[in-house]
């Protein structure tokens, strides 16, 4: 009896859209030949900015973490206003690795193919809280540094190789320590891969100066590739970015140190840098400028720079004394039109829309709130969690205390609280 009402309730949450999703997918699929490869995201429980910015970032998310080059491909397609079809072949996903990521979602499980677009960005926006991004992007539940460098394509050749060695501008400690090698590699597929090494104190093994060839002791390494886009309606060519963290053995991390960078924006209220969140805020407009060459400031205070053989002197001064300003304004070209293709925003536009899914999607939610995402109105809720307590109906504590003010956090309504009140409005409904 329980299970028959769960599964009532869910999809009777939204019957118009779940009507319309269901009819949508018959017509793609007639036959049901692709069962499973399509599915969708709603913004329903939304309202005005914030159903606005989920859009946007929904749109980039999806694009972003796909290497579907074709962005019509990559790009969810707009249904209703509330309602994205994705097509798990189009943006090349597994549909085993999608179907993870979303299993635990509290919403609307039970209609195996209608998601919420605002737990789904924050599932695969913030890898702290799975493996979601690199199953979906990487075909991999746990890839190494290498597995995401040979994504991209990238070229191993160190002869191609150019970097700098710069201050950390997020680097925390002694005014000694916060430099590190900010280094480019180029790609097989469109613009470079830009990765930095950072140690937590300079000494004389893990200071980048006193290694000019690169091969110092380092403990955090953070990656961020380029993955080519083309919109067959304008015929542009863009690409947007990528990003992946890892320690110096290649293993990858989901925070950066504390001890060796912070994130300024504290993206989820947390300083450390969290991939993928942290990354998309921190860089809104593309690559950042290094900063000042350290090894050209010495040069310029009358440092020689000498090594034997002549060819060995080469390979450092190619690699330490190249314009990387150049490139990285010439990626952040194509880093910014792909953002503009994607969501129509600008990159500073783009990393907001994204915050404020997160920010929104964190805070502790009330009655009102609690009512739009079981699709109900404030008084509704209200009246069905009167009519649960009138029956003796055990609701716990925090759902009751909605309706004199109190509040819920996010992770006890997903756990219990949405099916709770769910519960109550069928009952009261019911009732009526």
């Amino acid at each position: 009896m329980i299970a028959a009402l769960v599964t009532l309730i869910v999809v009777s949450v939204t019957p118009a859209e779940v009507a319309l999703a269901s009819a949508d997918r018959a017509r793609v699929e007639p036959d049901h030949s692709l069962h499973g490869q399509i599915v969708y995201f709603s913004t329903s429980h939304l309202e005005g900015e914030q159903r606005a910015a989920c859009e946007s970032a929904l749109l980039f998310m999806v694009a972003s973490a796909s290497q579907q080059q074709v962005l019509e491909r990559c790009t969810p397609s707009k249904i209703s206003e509330t309602l994205y079809r994705v097509d798990l072949r189009n943006v090349q996903w597994k549909w085993h690795h999608f179907f993870h990521v979303v299993k635990d979602h509290s919403y609307y499980g039970a209609s195996q193919y209608l998601y919420r677009a605002d737990q789904f960005i924050v599932d695969i926006g913030d890898t702290t809280e799975g493996d979601g991004y690199y199953r979906l992007l990487l075909d991999n539940a746990n890839p190494s540094r290498d597995d995401y460098l040979k994504l991209h394509g990238t070229n191993n050749d160190a002869t191609f190789h150019f970097g700098i060695i710069t201050r950390s501008k997020s680097a925390i400690g002694p005014a000694v320590s916060g430099l590190r090698l900010v280094q480019n590699m180029p790609t097989n597929t469109r613009g470079s891969m830009w990765g930095t090494r950072d140690s937590a104190k300079i000494d004389d093994k893990s200071d980048p100066l006193e290694h000019p060839e690169n091969d110092f002791e380092h403990q955090a390494e953070e990656w961020i590739g380029m993955l080519p886009k083309v919109s067959l309606t304008t015929g542009d060519r863009a690409a947007l970015m990528t990003f992946f963290l890892s320690d110096a053995k290649g293993k990858r991390q989901e925070e950066a140190p504390p001890n060796i960078v912070t994130d300024h924006l504290g993206f989820r209220g947390q300083s450390a840098i969290r991939n993928v969140g942290s990354c998309i805020g921190c860089h809104a407009t593309g690559y950042l400028p290094p900063g000042d060459s350290e090894l050209r400031q010495l040069i310029g205070n009358g440092l020689d720079l000498y090594a034997t053989p002549k060819e060995r002197a080469e390979k450092i001064e190619r690699f330490h004394l190249s314009d990387a300003g150049k490139q990285l304004a010439r990626d952040n070209e194509d880093i910014l039109q792909g953002i503009r293709l994607v969501n129509g925003l600008s990159g500073e536009e783009n990393a907001e829309a994204f915050r404020a899914v997160f920010d929104y999607y964190d805070a502790d939610l009330d009655l009102e709130r609690c009512a739009l995402e079981t699709h109900a109105t404030g008084k509704d809720l209200a009246s069905a969690i009167a009519y649960s307590n009138a029956k003796g109906i055990n609701l716990g504590a925090r759902v009751p205390a909605l309706v004199h003010g109190g509040q819920i956090s996010r992770a006890s309504w997903e756990q219990s609280g949405y099916l709770k009140a769910a519960l109550a409005l069928d009952y009261w409904r019911r009732s009526k």
